[in-house]
């Protein structure tokens, strides 16, 4: 377990308990790290239409300069724990195209994916 990647994965996950009215029983976060070393959070939007322009890792994207990584987390409200986020394939185009490198994604727990761009 890569201690780094799970701080910045809890990073995304405490963006994600943003100040929205929750409707749903999990949430998700990510956090960018900017080339420069900043750190940019973001949060899902609730709506009830689908929406790429409402994921967090989109939001996040439109936060950062070209480049950097991003970190997606997805977490049960009940139990606070991760569960899988692997961000759609919208929003990797979108990532793609902003020049990200790498996209780190809760799988649960203890565990998290990469995407390499």
């Amino acid at each position: 377990m890569n201690r780094k990647i799970f701080s910045y994965l809890e990073i995304a996950a405490k963006a994600a308990l943003g100040k929205e009215l929750i409707t749903r029983n999990f949430i998700h976060g990510a956090v960018g790290i900017r080339k420069d070393g900043a750190i940019v959070k973001s949060l899902n939007s609730s709506s009830e239409v689908p929406n790429r322009k409402l994921h967090s890792e989109y939001r996040v994207c439109a936060k950062m300069d070209f480049g950097g990584e991003v970190y997606v987390a997805r977490v049960r409200l009940d139990t606070m724990e991760f569960g899988i986020s692997k961000p759609c394939k919208d929003c990797i185009k979108v990532m793609t195209h902003r020049g990200v490198k790498r996209v780190y994604y809760t799988i649960g727990p203890d565990e998290y994916g990469v995407i390499y761009l």
